[in-house]
């Protein structure tokens, strides 16, 4: 009985000891981290061109200063281009000495912005805690959803956690755009990547952005956490975010840009029109280019339909785009009429003109449903609707077998 009773007041002694530290420690190292986020301005890689989010805490009392970012992914992992196509792509929360993503934004020329965040001892206790058990082998890794759950959104879940239900959202001081509308302004250098983009989003890009879901890209993280506050007792608040501190300011590059598709494709349009009008063209090489403008068009609603059904990108769901990028376009060029079969020459043009409709319709749908309308986008349609009209009015009614 003697040894249990030693026993019991050896066990009672050590775990009054580790109350008694953690609560010096709660008085004392919690008051001394300073907790940061940290933007980053977008770069000139595609992967960058975004911006970046993290969150720096810094320990004065133990000397450490991290970084933790929830952008880190493996291009070595033998899954992630086939886990990137399927919309099953993983990220990670990595963990890195501030010194060397201050030296990285330098290399990059990307500016380097921190928002001290002002929470109190308990607060960031508890943010760094969620840190760390996140940043455990077994957590650290998460599915990456690029409007909904990226390196910047998670630290605004972050935040929600650390702070529960004491954040009081202001209204931003920026027009409702939509997604489309968001994501084009960070890709207004990069034209064909911009249109890119624009072909491959479907409707759920269209919705507007509202209050928290501007939070997917850091620089409106960064304004979102600026006009935060926290109650606190007898209904006051007090601002979220303390002054920004620039630690790096990037310089102009003379990076020259790309010359713009619509240069190219307009003009091609036009080159359509003048030989519907005039019917001066030379046969070869527009029968060449025909066939290219159908079949680039037919591949295009290919991509867009697999990205639809065969991934999980909610984003590419609902692409108005296949009404005039349409895969039966492939059909017009590789269909092979049999000379003296109504059944054939039916099918052909019943192929023809539906197509058209379609893409008639996806001009009206694109003006009139996607807010932030691609011009570019434009002069593909009216490409593609001039050289079906050329298949009816130049070879259907004069040549009824004619074999493309």
């Amino acid at each position: 009985m003697k040894k249990i009773g030693v026993i019991s007041s050896l066990l009672f002694l050590q775990s009054l000891l580790l109350h008694c530290n953690t609560t010096i420690y709660g008085q004392t190292g919690y008051r001394n981290i300073q907790v940061s986020l940290l933007t980053t301005s977008p770069g000139d890689k595609l992967h960058s061109v975004f911006g970046h989010s993290a969150v720096r805490v810094k320990n004065s009392y133990d000397n450490t200063d991290f970084v933790y970012n929830y952008g880190t992914f493996d291009f070595d992992d033998p899954s992630f281009y086939f886990g990137f196509i399927r919309g099953k792509l993983m990220y990670r929360l990595s963990k890195a000495p501030f010194d060397l993503v201050l030296q990285q934004a330098k290399l990059d020329n990307r500016s380097l912005i921190e928002t001290t965040l002002n929470l109190s001892p308990v607060e960031k206790y508890e943010m760094t805690q969620f840190l760390e058990v996140n940043y455990l082998p077994r957590n650290r890794d998460y599915l990456y959803d690029f409007l909904y759950n990226n390196c910047s959104t998670k630290l605004l879940e972050l935040l929600s956690v650390s702070v529960s239900d004491s954040l009081v959202y202001n209204q931003l001081a920026i027009p409702g755009m939509s997604f489309r509308k968001l994501i084009n302004i960070y890709l207004k250098d990069k034209p064909w990547t911009d249109m890119g983009v624009d072909f491959l989003m479907g409707l759920p890009a269209d919705r507007r952005a509202k209050g928290k879901d501007v939070s997917f890209l850091p620089d409106y993280l960064h304004l979102l956490i600026k006009n935060i506050h926290i109650k606190q007792e007898f209904g006051f608040e007090k601002s979220l975010a303390l002054p920004d501190n620039v630690y790096f300011q990037y310089y102009p590059s003379d990076v020259k840009p790309l010359i713009h598709p619509g240069i190219i494709l307009w003009p091609l349009t036009l080159c359509l029109l003048i030989s519907l009008i005039f019917d001066t063209y030379i046969q070869g090489f527009f029968r060449i280019f025909r066939k290219f403008v159908l079949i680039s068009a037919g591949s295009l609603g290919v991509l867009i339909l697999s990205l639809w059904l065969l991934t999980d990108h909610y984003i590419f769901n609902f692409n108005t785009n296949l009404l005039w990028a349409n895969p039966l376009l492939l059909l017009i060029v590789f269909l092979k009429e049999s000379p003296g079969q109504m059944n054939s020459k039916k099918f052909f043009m019943l192929l023809v003109y539906g197509t058209t409709l379609l893409v008639m319709l996806g001009i009206l749908t694109t003006m009139l449903v996607v807010r932030n309308f691609n011009l570019t986008a434009l002069a593909s349609m009216i490409a593609i609707s001039l050289v079906n009209r050329i298949y009816i009015f130049r070879k259907i009614y004069k040549d009824p077998f004619y074999k493309p």
